[in-house]
């Protein structure tokens, strides 16, 4: 048996329930977005450790070189780690947003009746379900 919900993403011609009820598209992924900062900050730190190795190869500037080695590994561990908290927490918020949905869709599916999901709907959708009304096409 098809569910309720998706009969109604159907019937109006909609991909998304996103669009049935003119909701903002759900937010793409970041973990790719977290996985490219770790990476142009594990770059960054082979640059600058290259350079501070070289500084240690002049005379007169070899703590220069120790110091910098010191401040990128204090800071940048600091920042990497950070990413992976924050990672964590934007998958929790997937999760959670996820359940809410699953929630929605289970009240929806079960509990309400259609006319009364249709005054949830985008404007369009309403106008369209309006039309299949007035033609007979429900």
């Amino acid at each position: 048996m098809q569910e309720k919900f998706e009969f109604l993403k159907a019937r109006m011609g909609v991909e998304t329930s996103e669009t049935l009820f003119d909701m903002k598209p759900q937010p793409k992924q970041q973990c790719p977005s977290i996985n490219k900062m770790q990476a142009n900050i594990e770059d960054g730190i082979k640059e600058i450790e290259y350079y501070s190795n070289s500084l240690r190869n002049i005379e007169g500037a070899e703590g220069i070189g120790a110091d910098i080695e010191q401040a990128l590994s204090s800071n940048f561990s600091d920042i990497y780690s950070e990413l992976e908290e924050l990672r964590s927490e934007i998958v929790k918020i997937r999760l959670w947003g996820e359940g809410w949905k699953k929630l929605a869709r289970s009240i929806i599916n079960n509990e309400m009746k259609e006319e009364d999901i249709v005054h949830y709907f985008s404007s369009d959708c309403q106008i369209k379900y309006d039309e299949g009304l007035l033609t007979g096409k429900k």
